[in-house]
């Protein structure tokens, strides 16, 4: 295989563990969160249901900004690797085929719905324990 295709491949698979720990330290704080928030049995007062709202508002957006950058370098790199794949004899069509797709589809798209959605229902559930 060729060097330039072996660089591409190391390069996405690096930021492929990037996405994955982000993903995974959302996943942590958002099932703390819910955690916290289902076993409270005493509703906030209105300031601090705000300072939550913001803490973990900013959360999500930092959260959100890392993936959204270290996505679209995957795929900006997928694009690279779909044009090198498409230029290099490999020796199994079925390589070439799969290395001249994108790993997964609308996944940058997906990615903003799934934070999104989840988001906007913990920012719901600490609005609705306010006393």
């Amino acid at each position: 295989m060729n060097d330039e295709v072996k660089e591409v491949i190391d390069i996405i698979e690096n930021l492929e563990v990037r996405v994955n720990s982000y993903w995974n330290f959302y996943v942590v704080v958002v099932l703390a969160t819910i955690g916290w928030l289902m076993s409270s049995r005493i509703p906030f007062t209105m300031n601090q249901g705000i300072a939550l709202i913001i803490s973990v508002s900013l959360f999500f957006l930092a959260n959100f900004s890392v993936l959204k950058s270290s996505t679209k370098r995957i795929i900006a790199f997928e694009s690279e690797l779909n044009t090198i794949a498409n230029g290099f004899k490999f020796k199994s069509t079925m390589l070439r085929k799969e290395l001249s797709k994108p790993a997964i589809r609308y996944r940058l798209a997906s990615s903003y719905l799934l934070h999104i959605i989840i988001d906007v229902a913990i920012i719901y559930t600490i609005w609705s324990k306010l006393a």
